[in-house]
């Protein structure tokens, strides 16, 4: 079902499968809309009841004066979460939905039961000029991401401009999470990197390190648009994670002991 809703007292589209499968919500990446998820989602089949909505100023959600906040694209999702009664459920988010969901996590963890970060930076200022220059020239009128955008939009191709400046000065504003602001995250978190993403792989892997609950998949070859580059894998790593959220034990553990047993698999 796709439809509108009131969220904090602005009128929001959504897409609900209904039923009775267990809640999967998909936060889209920034200056992007729910559906970069669509080939994701096929890949889901019908195992998961999927819920996405367009942020404010993205997609089919007309925009505000506001600027664009992650805190405030989180406190979205939370009343989305809340008015379908969600909660505590599992997230996705790809990229500026990421690091929506690391605010999430922060401030309303009894909202998810586990979450996977797909492209997330925690500081601006890990960004590779790469990644600057590549945002940039995504900004200009006649990009994927404007036309796209012009295609949906309530507020129309014309505004473009407004909501693209408003997405370069998140970019390069935001986040600016020290770890020490995200080392008490206990949500199980599954962080999906690509080798060759907006931030390199040591950002990843220090995030990995404090998060206490975290696993860590880097995948060779794609960028950041891994969704689009890899999606099987990216489907198949989601699921497995959703599975089985919480970390096992393994047999040589070199740098974290979980709680949970290891499974014997007969080998």
């Amino acid at each position: 079902m796709d439809g509108f809703v009131d969220l904090l007292g602005h009128r929001t589209w959504f897409h609900d499968d209904g039923g009775d499968r267990p809640p999967l919500m998909l936060l889209h990446g920034g200056l992007g809309n729910s559906d970069s998820w669509m080939r994701i989602r096929e890949l889901f089949g019908d195992r998961y009841r999927i819920v996405m909505f367009d942020r404010r100023g993205h997609g089919r959600t007309a925009d505000t004066a506001d600027e664009f906040h992650h805190a405030s694209m989180a406190e979205e999702a939370a009343a989305l979460i809340e008015v379908l009664d969600l909660a505590p459920v599992d997230v996705v988010g790809h990229s500026d939905g990421a690091a929506v969901l690391l605010h999430l996590a922060r401030n309303r963890p009894e909202l998810l039961r586990a979450m996977v970060l797909i492209g997330v930076n925690y500081h601006v200022d890990a960004l590779e000029q790469g990644a600057i220059d590549m945002f940039e020239a995504a900004l200009i009128g006649n990009s994927p991401a404007a036309i796209a955008y012009g295609r949906v939009s309530p507020d129309g191709p014309q505004h473009w401009p407004i909501v693209a400046a408003k997405g370069r000065r998140l970019a390069l504003e935001e986040p600016t999470f020290e770890l020490a602001d995200l080392s008490s995250i206990g949500t199980p978190t599954l962080l999906i990197a690509a080798d060759d993403d907006k931030v390199n792989t040591a950002h990843s892997a220090s995030l990995y390190d404090t998060l206490p609950t975290a696993q860590l998949a880097v995948v060779p070859n794609p960028s950041h648009g891994i969704v689009y580059e890899k999606p099987s894998l990216v489907a198949q790593l989601i699921i497995d994670f959703f599975d089985h959220p919480q970390r096992a034990a393994t047999l040589m553990p070199a740098r974290r002991q979980a709680a949970a047993p290891r499974e014997d698999n007969g080998a």
